[in-house]
């Protein structure tokens, strides 16, 4: 249609070009009004309006033929030849009804044209009228024809591309509904899921909080208890045991929350060269004790020297996983081996476990690496929680490196990892026998330090703990009010602050101690169950000396003490 437009309103303007030329600058109203026709077809088709302009299109050239044949050669007019095409035209558009309308419009301004030759008006032709005009009225009739047979096919056709139109309109309707629900639900599962995890993380902040209190307790008493002078082997064999199984639930606490902060891509590594042979030497030490309880052989072999792209804490923490896992699930003096070496085909180091053990049930591999699958371990009294190898594989799939594992049941397992080599800075290993750092010694000046924490409990463990140290005088309170009346009155070397407490917290507290000219400076030592990362990065932010976690360990405590009060 829109094309029609463009050729007719081209035709007129050709033709009124042509006249103006070539007939002395004569204009025709044919050509006039063929490129007005044309002109309103293209501006009705481009507003949408093509029924409308499609009659335009069949009237307009019936009319411009008329006005061309009365300008020019009346019935001879080649301009005729416009009404058979206006009438197929208008059948093929409008349908057959528009088509007869056509028709005769046309057929009245052939027999007009005709009557205006009888009347004696002088047209230029070589042929009888009537010859003429039978040959114009017959080409008109069986243009109707055609156009009114084919106006039907047509129709037809037409309408099965609106009805297939209409079809894809619902289906397009129907998607789009669904797209926006899917869209919603996503939206709310979005939603959801992100409650529930804000949920997850305030419960895991709360419990590591509420668990670590009172394992504070436990673990910081008992360790006390095994110090004192008058027990029997028997005694110390049980506080050993509940020191055991206090650390046997903080090792718990803490696999939970570093599985959830690997799965939220909240745990930071810093990802630098390591030398492997101190750091295996380090976490031989660590596992030692629980080898010789079971009298199994530990053997270590690292090629020399040899480095790895890692975070050197978390792959001390995988490490001493994967060894304890190979003692725990062990025979009674059995054997453990571990061996690094480089691959030469790609360069990566591959670190071995291997022991010969009760080793892993086939129909448990394929899920070993699932958070509490315990594998061979499944209905077994040996401790373990099942998270962590699904801990181990993440933080090594976070260094860009690999994990996997060979297991015979009855025979024995081996598990490697793959970490990325690193050009070794050849670090002499720390020799057998090497002295550890002993404690500062004791300042003539008594110190004075001043501990406030609102559990009682807490207070005793700590000051209990600070007596280990001489010449140390120790001031309690129990409310933050408390431990600033007491700080401005002893002006102590060092205060040690929790945070969680009823009316002002400890950053409340540490703010107004920074007010106080007399205090300004002296060193204020966070004691916190609060241990997330977000705690100790907020701790450190807000200016505190130290942020020491709870439970605590005694040496490592002490250690902190005597580094603050040596600083002050």
């Amino acid at each position: 249609m829109y094309l029609l437009g463009i050729l007719l309103a081209g035709a007129g303007v050709a033709i009124f070009i042509a006249n103006y030329l070539f007939s002395g600058g004569a204009v025709r109203p044919g050509s006039i009004l063929a490129l007005l026709t044309g002109a309103t077809t293209l501006l009705l088709v481009r507003a949408g309006r093509v029924r409308l302009a499609s009659l335009i299109l069949g009237v307009g050239l019936v009319v411009a033929a008329w006005a061309g044949a009365y300008a020019t050669m009346g019935l001879y007019s080649v301009s005729f030849v416009a009404v058979p095409l206006a009438t197929m035209s208008s059948g093929w558009l409008l349908g057959r009804k528009q088509a007869f309308g056509v028709a005769a419009l046309g057929i009245a301004a052939i027999v007009s044209i005709y009557a205006i030759h009888q009347m004696g008006y002088s047209f230029a032709g070589v042929h009888p009228l009537e010859t003429i005009l039978v040959v114009l009225v017959a080409a008109t009739l069986l243009s109707l024809l055609i156009g009114s047979e084919t106006a039907v096919t047509f129709q037809h056709q037409l309408r099965e591309i609106q009805d297939a139109h209409a079809e894809l309109g619902r289906h397009r309707d129907q998607l789009e509904a669904l797209v926006l629900a899917r869209t919603q639900e996503l939206s709310t599962a979005k939603v959801q899921a992100e409650k529930a995890n804000l949920y997850k993380s305030e419960f895991l902040t709360s419990m590591s909080h509420e668990l670590r209190t009172p394992l504070n307790a436990i673990i910081g008493f008992t360790e006390l208890l095994e110090l004192e002078d008058g027990m029997t082997e028997s005694q110390r064999q049980d506080l050993r045991e509940v020191s055991k199984a206090g650390y046997h639930l903080l090792r718990l606490v803490n696999d939970i929350l570093d599985l959830s902060k690997i799965e939220t891509g909240r745990i930071d590594l810093s990802i630098e060269p390591v030398e492997l042979e101190p750091l295996v030497a380090e976490c031989r030490s660590l596992v030692q004790p629980l080898a010789d309880a079971r009298r199994i052989q530990l053997h270590m072999q690292v090629d020399d020297p040899l480095a790895v792209l890692a975070d050197s804490t978390r792959l001390r923490q995988v490490l001493i996983n994967l060894l304890s896992n190979a003692v725990k699930y062990n025979n009674e003096s059995g054997f453990v081996s571990l061996r690094a070496r480089r691959l030469d085909a790609d360069g990566a180091v591959r670190i071995a476990v291997r022991d010969n053990g009760m080793g892993i049930p086939a129909a448990v591999q394929p899920q070993i690496f699932e958070p509490f699958q315990r594998g061979a371990a499944e209905g077994t009294k040996i401790e373990g929680t099942g998270i962590g190898l699904a801990i181990t594989r993440r933080l090594i799939q976070q260094m860009h490196g690999d994990i996997g594992f060979e297991s015979s049941e009855g025979s024995g397992s081996e598990f490697w990892i793959t970490l990325p080599w690193a050009e070794s800075a050849c670090a002499e290993p720390m020799e057998d026998g090497a002295e550890v750092p002993e404690r500062p010694a004791s300042s003539e000046t008594e110190r004075v330090v001043l501990c406030v924490d609102d559990n009682p409990t807490n207070l005793k463990l700590i000051t209990q703990i600070l007596r280990k140290r001489e010449r140390l005088k120790v001031f309690m309170a129990d409310t933050a009010e408390a431990g600033i009346t007491l700080a401005k009155a002893h002006r102590p070397d060092l205060i040690l602050l929790d945070i969680n407490m009823p009316r002002m917290d400890g950053y409340q507290m540490l703010e107004q101690l920074r007010r106080e000219p007399a205090l300004s400076s002296t060193p204020v030592a966070a004691v916190t169950a609060s241990a997330m990362r977000a705690d100790i990065e907020r701790g450190k932010a807000a200016g505190f000396a130290d942020y020491i976690t709870k439970p605590l360990d005694m040496d490592d405590f002490l250690g902190k003490v005597d580094a603050l009060l040596q600083e002050r």
